[in-house]
């Protein structure tokens, strides 16, 4: 398990750890929790993987909540369509 410059976690265990709030919708206290993390840790990797900047006061570029929130839901139905996904061609093999 390789770690990076930036501290002792590795790339891929904070992009699936950003995964767990963005994709899977689970709150970022219970992914701290789950994953024994810091608030502050998880929040700057929510935001590298979102590719939020500080948005600037007045910023018309920026995304609105709206926009935020339905980003958040494309990304939760595409992962649950996924896993129907695979559990159709489970089910499928077995049936056979």
């Amino acid at each position: 398990m390789s770690t990076n410059r930036h501290g002792p976690y590795p790339d891929q265990f904070r992009a699936e750890a950003a995964a767990m709030v963005i994709e899977l919708g689970k709150s970022q206290v219970d992914v701290c929790q789950e994953l024994g993390v810091s608030k502050s840790a998880l929040s700057k990797w929510v935001a590298a993987a979102r590719g939020d900047a500080p948005a600037k006061a007045g910023d018309p570029s920026a995304p609105t909540g709206k926009v935020v929130e339905l980003e958040r839901e494309v990304a939760r139905l595409r992962q649950e369509n996924s896993f129907l996904k695979k559990a159709a061609a489970f089910f499928a093999r077995e049936s056979e």
